[in-house]
């Protein structure tokens, strides 16, 4: 990674860890460890901003050039070709998350990212639209062994290793994706030998709970929190999602989404409602006899 590279990546950690922070001016030179020239050089350029400037300090931001901050960490153009143009389309809000886990996604070396918070947020239709990338696999926590996730990303090779509920991993499974994560490799027994295999793979994961995920673990991922839905964030979703995802009638996704707020935050309850519906009476029977 350039200089200018390692800068604007400093940045975009700044500025994620202020990004509640209504009173933070931007970074000074010494936040980021690096020359006052080498700063302004990024503002001449186009990459900064200088949000304040006084007679003894100046701060900076990232400019709203996402294509220019991507070219300058990176990205080839196969990988650009690589995304679906629609990624992330069907999920409302949450631009922070989007542009940071397409800035990973698109990272010349893996960055690995977990995605945690309370349950029946965004963090399954990140995972749900991430899997959608050519050469990613996908795999539920809960239901992975040691010698199957080894296989499992052995066998596919993924580039993009998907990992919803992380945190209900088998402890066993935790230092095989250790070692996946810190240096590419994984050991299996062959022909009663030890054999390292070396894969790059990025790990894209989410998890309810961060208690139950090893400390060492968790310092290996970019960790970005999710926060409950909003009704009305909730309702944008379920339409975004039941019409671009499952083609259903505006109409009939428009009040699945109404009838539901109240009555739950997941997504998912709104899909299967409108997998078995096919009018409005129906919708209502079925959230009758599920609701009760």
């Amino acid at each position: 990674m350039t200089d200018r590279a390692a800068i604007i990546q400093r940045a975009l950690e700044l500025e994620h860890q202020h990004k509640d922070d209504d009173g933070w001016l931007g970074f000074e030179w010494s936040d980021i460890k690096a020359h006052a020239r080498d700063l302004n050089n990024l503002v001449v350029d186009g990459l900064l901003e200088i949000a304040y400037r006084s007679r003894t300090c100046t701060h900076y931001r990232l400019s709203k050039d996402n294509a220019r901050i991507l070219e300058e960490l990176g990205i080839v153009p196969e990988s650009e070709r690589e995304i679906p143009p629609d990624l992330f389309s069907v999920i409302e809000g949450c631009d922070d998350a989007k542009r940071l886990v397409t800035l990973a996604l698109c990272a010349p070396r893996p960055v690995h990212v977990l995605l945690h918070g309370p349950y029946a947020t965004a963090k399954t239709m990140f995972l749900s639209e991430l899997a959608r990338l050519p050469d990613a696999r996908y795999a539920l926590g809960g239901t992975s062994t040691r010698a199957g996730v080894i296989d499992y990303v052995l066998q596919s090779r993924p580039r993009y290793l998907i990992i919803d509920e992380l945190d209900k991993m088998d402890m066993r499974d935790f230092s095989a994706l250790l070692s996946l994560m810190e240096t590419g490799t994984l050991a299996r027994l062959k022909h009663k030998a030890t054999e390292l295999e070396h894969l790059v793979c990025w790990v894209f994961a989410g998890a309810n709970n961060m208690h139950r995920i090893p400390g060492e673990l968790k310092s290996r991922f970019l960790k970005i929190e999710m926060h409950e839905y909003t009704d009305a964030e909730y309702q944008d979703v379920v339409r975004a999602v039941l019409i671009k995802r499952e083609k259903i009638d505006p109409e009939i996704a428009s009040y699945i989404s109404r009838v539901l707020t109240g009555k739950t935050k997941d997504v998912r309850d709104a899909v299967r409602i409108a997998r078995m519906a096919s009018s409005i009476q129906e919708v209502d029977s079925l959230v009758r006899s599920i609701f009760k």
